[in-house]
């Protein structure tokens, strides 16, 4: 039997895989069905399984995030997702198996099908996931994002963004070594701008750049230090992420 996990915050598109699977892929055993990245971190590495079906866009943490915190991956992906040309292709370099939703019962036993038979030839590390990682990664990286400012706008390298906070109807956005940026949108609507770019929002008037933060100080209700010396609290409710995210031993 094939153990699977499966992953996505819509719980009718689980429900369906799960059906699919039991109705024309009966060597898969389904052994957890989880409806958040974070209850992925939390169970894949000790449930230690040999595929993975992952949902891509998934709130808090998307599915290529999560696969890199779980890195090194050595169990088998197939992508189910709605998602954009960019990654369909991603998926067709890396030779990486994917599934469009709505998912195709031809489809998904075709996938069943190449996943048993790179178990056979298994050897350790998923080299190919590693590579669609790298990809993903290196485009965000390379990303610039946009901001209306006023009359003009504003080409802004997301790694020189330290955090942002939330001010009435508008936003401001803290950057190194330049004067900040006074927009007028919603925090959220920055967050989701800025998604898989490695931002998390801890409080619910900030979101910061998590390779900015200097020091997390667990004292005095918890709050960050960030790389220009600014404190940022943290928020009750936002502490679970934030512990979440800054973990890195999963066993």
């Amino acid at each position: 039997m094939i153990k699977a996990i499966l992953i996505d915050d819509e719980p009718h598109c689980l429900e369906s895989l799960s059906l699919d699977l039991a109705k024309y892929c009966p060597e898969v055993e389904i052994i957890k069905m989880l409806s958040s990245s974070k209850d992925g971190l939390k169970y894949i590495k000790r449930a230690n399984p040999d595929v993975l079906f992952l949902d891509i866009e998934m709130p808090w943490m998307n599915g290529f995030e999560l696969l890199e915190y779980l890195s090194p991956i050595d169990f088998e992906v197939v992508f189910v997702t709605a998602y954009d040309s960019y990654a369909v292709n991603a998926f067709k370099v890396s030779a990486v198996d994917y599934l469009m939703k709505p998912v195709d019962r031809h489809d998904l036993k075709s996938a069943v099908d190449k996943v048993k038979a790179k178990l056979v030839s298994k050897n350790g590390n998923n080299d190919r996931i590693h590579s669609l990682l790298d990809q993903y990664f290196n485009s965000k990286t390379n990303q610039k994002i946009v901001f209306s400012e006023k009359d003009r706008q504003k080409f802004v390298d997301p790694n020189h963004i330290i955090s942002v906070k939330a001010e009435s109807n508008y936003s401001k956005v803290i950057l190194e070594g330049q004067k900040p940026l006074t927009l007028s949108i919603t925090l959220k609507a920055i967050e989701e701008k800025l998604e898989g770019m490695g931002f998390m929002r801890v409080h619910h008037s900030y979101l910061v750049n998590m390779n900015k933060v200097s020091q997390y100080v667990k004292s005095e209700g918890g709050y960050l230090v960030m790389s220009d010396n600014t404190i940022i609290p943290i928020s009750r409710s936002k502490k679970p992420n934030l512990k979440t995210f800054l973990e890195r031993d999963f066993n």
